[in-house]
């Protein structure tokens, strides 16, 4: 494939395609290389004859005459600017810092017939040179700071980062060759220029601001000024929603049909030219465009555009003619591809070697790949946008219907199968319709199950697509008797490859709509035999064009595993990996990360004691959305390892497991472990101990009393432990086990029974209990406590 002139092949923005176009070289064409006055054609413009003209003056179509003796710069005529109002009023400001007024803007055919080339020998060499320069002096005698590079990678400008005179950031285009040049023109350029400065340009286009020249040796350099987008352009959006692509569709169809009665074929429209601004998005780099009546350019040997986004007639050599006439649909084919690699969220193209690219372009299809429940109405559009023929092309009308209408097809024909299936009274003609009638509901669902085992779907498919067969007949032997819904699911995949998950007549088009249903689900067992039948693996493995990494295939095997011993905890664990968003209820609570669980937790001891905390946090069946949720954060090995621990300890001891568990994860998560770590010290499993020891150390309240040497010993190391200076859980824990150790002997060593005690009825040995509140009365963890500890907790105070 040929590339502009003095360019080496065309190279697709990174991010797009990773692929260099065809290193052919054109032969380049010596009198428009050399041309130092832009000849213009006869059907539109008029060559003037001015004695003592240096620059080319337009005829009064489009500008007026020269009015001022002394003027050296041109009176731009209304095609221009509005003419001046009377009494002083000012001309029309056209891109608000472009230009001046009338008078002090330089004749712009006049600056580009001045740019020659080339003082370099190579672009590289210039573009070097261009990146040493400080300031640029436009032609209105602004100067522009240059602050650094933008990119180098164009073939045919260098860009420069620049601030106005007012500071702000604008960005510099600094042409290698000159504008009359090989694949442009300073006609072409002029009229842009022209529409530019028209309240329509204003609205669709990235305006140019300022034009000018810079110097080296003996060559002049054209450049321009044109406004920075600080956003960038659109093709880093990520994979655009439907309904966002419908909205942007509508405007650049606009955008496409102003410029196009304007005279102006873009012929490079790609995601990379489509810039986003602080009110939307706007139609940039002009550079080369040329200018077409009636929607058919003058003939040119050079083609130009972006390798891939270029309408077929001009790349394939489907003419034995030399030269090319460009006309509009070409802008709409570009606008096909362009629309097709946003919904991709990548080069429509990428990764296709050049005999594949071509026999999808020979069939006018873009090779989508992306799963999304709105994909056939824009393969509507997509399909009528690149039709190999461009007479069938869809155009500014076309559009208009599809947007009314997507189903709008513009009458082409489908390719069907030679005879109708039925199923329910309905009739399908293709793979694409029969998969969206089966995955219907639950009764179309069970009676293609019924066909599938009974040979009608094998013996349906023999005569013309034994691929489809031979599923049909795998299928039946491997699962009728075993599983008949998974057979039907598998035997689904290989009728449409680009499919949704589907399972008993529901569908769901990705991960992220699966994952929603699955977090937001009272009914877990439900949803996790799509997991316990393998069906999302296998659809992430079969489903045309899906590009998943190895990272999320082996996450959701592991899902799948876990679901044979846990189901719950695995569709949980599923949801809230995929899901838009994490989602947890507890306590009354909806968190949605690890910080809002622990407030939700740990908010007061009556809420976790009373509430479903505890109880989800010590049961794995009644927690299932709690451990899925905590799956989710990448927290799996951590839990499951305590848990393996947990297996030979008591109840006490699994609690003080579980708190060190949460307390890790806190930790990890950024959460506020002081709420955690405070709730085991004063109401979780050590609570007891420093209850106790609370009650001890209060010499007016006497509600233990030592019987003998023994007692006093006990209640003596009781009074005298030293309270831990903070620390995690797990050291929490430890520092505590000497004044647990001191407690449970208390409880083995004590009188508690109230009538005994008041009836002076016990062993005169040990320790008596005086009061209730150090009864152990009260249970907890499958401990005795006693019951002011108790009372602490059902006074639900906040940690």
């Amino acid at each position: 494939m040929n590339t502009e002139n003095n360019r080496n092949s065309t190279q697709v923005d990174v991010g797009w395609r990773n692929r260099e176009a065809s290193s052919d070289k054109r032969p380049q064409d010596s009198n428009l290389h050399n041309a130092k006055a832009t000849e213009v054609d006869e059907g539109w413009r008029a060559a003037r004859a001015a004695q003592n003209a240096s620059a080319t003056e337009v005829d009064e179509g489009w500008r007026a005459a020269r009015t001022s003796r002394a003027a050296s710069a041109t009176e731009i005529d209304e095609g221009w600017r509005a003419a001046r109002a009377g009494g002083g009023a000012r001309a029309t400001q056209i891109d608000e810092g472009w230009r001046r007024d009338a008078a002090d803007m330089l004749d712009p055919e006049n600056i580009m017939n001045k740019a020659s080339a080339n003082h370099f020998r190579t672009i590289d060499e210039f573009k070097d040179a261009v990146e040493t320069l400080t300031q640029l002096t436009s032609s209105n005698g602004n100067l522009y700071r240059v602050k650094g590079t933008l990119s180098r990678a164009g073939g045919e400008a260098i860009i420069l980062m620049c601030s106005n005179p007012d500071g702000e950031d604008v960005v510099a285009k600094v042409y290698y060759e000159p504008v009359n040049s090989a694949g442009s023109s300073i006609s072409a350029r002029s009229r842009v220029l022209e529409y530019m400065g028209t309240e329509e340009g204003q609205k669709y286009t990235l305006a140019v601001l300022e034009i000018g020249l810079v110097e080296f040796g003996q060559s002049k350099y054209y450049f321009e000024i044109i406004p920075y987008c600080e956003d960038g352009d659109v093709s880093d959006d990520g994979a655009y929603p439907f309904d966002e692509l419908v909205d942007l569709i509508g405007y650049l169809n606009e955008a496409l049909h102003s410029i196009h009665n304007a005279g102006i074929l873009h012929r490079d429209i790609k995601p990379q030219n489509i810039y986003k601004t602080k009110t939307g998005v706007v139609l940039g780099d002009f550079g080369t465009a040329k200018i077409a009546e009636n929607g058919m350019s003058a003939q040119t040997s050079h083609i130009v555009g972006t390798d891939g986004y270029t309408a077929p007639e001009l790349r394939l050599g489907l003419t034995n003619s030399p030269t090319f006439f460009y006309t509009d649909k070409i802008d709409y084919y570009s606008l096909g591809v362009t629309i097709g690699s946003l919904f991709e969220d990548h080069f429509v193209y990428e990764g296709m070697d050049d005999a594949m690219l071509l026999l999808s372009v020979q069939k006018g299809k873009l090779p989508l790949t992306r799963v999304d429940p709105n994909r056939a109405q824009l393969e509507n559009l997509l399909n009528g946008l690149c039709r190999f023929d461009a007479r069938f092309r869809f155009g500014y009308e076309e559009v208009n219907k599809w947007l009314a209408d997507h189903n709008y097809t513009g009458g082409g024909v489908e390719e069907e199968w030679p005879k109708a299936f039925r199923l329910l009274g309905e009739t399908y003609r293709d793979e694409q319709s029969m998969f969206m009638g089966i995955t219907k509901d639950e009764r179309h669902w069970d009676e293609a199950k019924s066909m599938l085992y009974s040979k009608m779907f094998e013996q349906f498919f023999m005569s013309f697509r034994t691929d489809i067969a031979r599923a049909a007949q795998i299928a039946d032997e491997k699962f009728r008797t075993v599983n008949p819904d998974r057979g039907l699911a598998v035997f689904l995949k290989t009728l449409y490859a680009p499919g949704a998950i589907v399972w008993k007549g529901y569908t769901f088009s990705s991960l992220r709509e699966l994952g929603g249903k699955m977090v937001a689900t009272k009914n877990p067992a439900g949803y996790s035999e799509l997991l316990q039948n393998h069906l999302i693996s296998h659809w992430l493995s079969n489903t045309e064009g899906i590009k998943v990494d190895t990272e999320t295939i082996v996450l959701v095997e592991q899902m799948e595993e876990l679901s044979a011993r846990e189901p719950e905890v695995a569709c949980y664990w599923f949801g809230n990996s995929f899901a838009p968003e994490r989602r947890l209820e507890i306590n009354g609570t909806t968190v949605r990360n690890v910080y809002e669980l622990v407030e939700a937790m740990w908010c007061s001891p009556k809420e976790f004691y009373n509430g479903d905390a505890y109880k989800k946090l010590l049961n794995r069946s009644v927690g299932a959305d709690l451990y899925g949720f905590l799956y989710s954060f990448g927290y799996k090995s951590v839990i499951d390892k305590e848990w393996s621990e947990m297996k030979k300890c008591d109840m006490f001891a699994k609690t003080v497991l579980l708190f060190s568990m949460m307390d890790f994860i806190a930790e990890n998560e950024g959460a506020r472990t002081d709420r955690i770590r405070r709730f085991f010290e004063i109401y979780g499993p050590i609570g007891i101990a420093a209850y106790i020891k609370k009650l001890v150390s209060n010499k007016d309240s006497k509600v233990y009393l030592p019987l003998d040497a023994s007692g006093k010993q006990i209640l003596s190391s009781i009074a005298s432990f030293k309270t831990p200076n903070g620390g995690s859980v797990a050291e929490l824990y430890r520092a505590y086990a000497p004044l647990i150790e001191s407690v449970d002997k208390l409880r083995l060593n004590l009188t508690e029974n109230p009538h005994c005690v008041l009836a002076g009825v016990y062993e005169l040995s040990g320790i008596i209990c005086t009061n209730l509140v150090g009864c152990f009365a009260y249970k907890i963890f499958d401990r005795q406590a006693p019951l002011g500890f108790n009372a602490i907790i059902e006074n639900d105070r906040e940690v």
